[in-house]
């Protein structure tokens, strides 16, 4: 799933994904990030990773992924983010982040995705 409330941003991230192999579920901000990703999980279909926008109206990246964490939310999520300052690292981990990657998107981006789901995202990148 990619949470992330610009519009620019979705069309771009989802096309390359998909153009990589994945299928893409999108949320507009983080409110509908954390309802997907919950509805997702008890229909037993969970996301295999979450880029999550860390700056996003109605519910911020850093709440979201916080909220998803507190009802028990396993799954990799990924802070998606301009901000490339260390505090901004540290941030994202501490609210329970597995890792980070930074705007624009590059090759780097679909690199760390696969480290979350080697198996299915073969696809994505030849094997390292």
């Amino acid at each position: 799933m990619l949470a992330d409330d610009s519009p620019d941003n979705q069309d771009l991230v989802s096309h390359v994904l998909r153009r990589s192999g994945a299928d893409v579920m999108v949320a507009d901000n983080g409110a509908m990030a954390v309802q997907l990703a919950l509805g997702a999980r008890a229909e037993g279909r969970p996301f295999d990773v979450i880029l999550m926008d860390m700056q996003m109206p109605i519910l911020d990246g850093y709440e979201a992924t916080s909220r998803l964490r507190a009802s028990g939310y396993t799954g990799a999520i990924i802070a998606f983010t301009a901000h490339v300052m260390p505090e901004e690292l540290e941030r994202s981990l501490a609210v329970g982040c597995n890792a980070y990657a930074t705007k624009p998107i590059d090759g780097r981006l679909l690199k760390l995705i696969r480290q979350f789901v080697p198996n299915r995202l073969d696809v994505l990148l030849p094997p390292p």
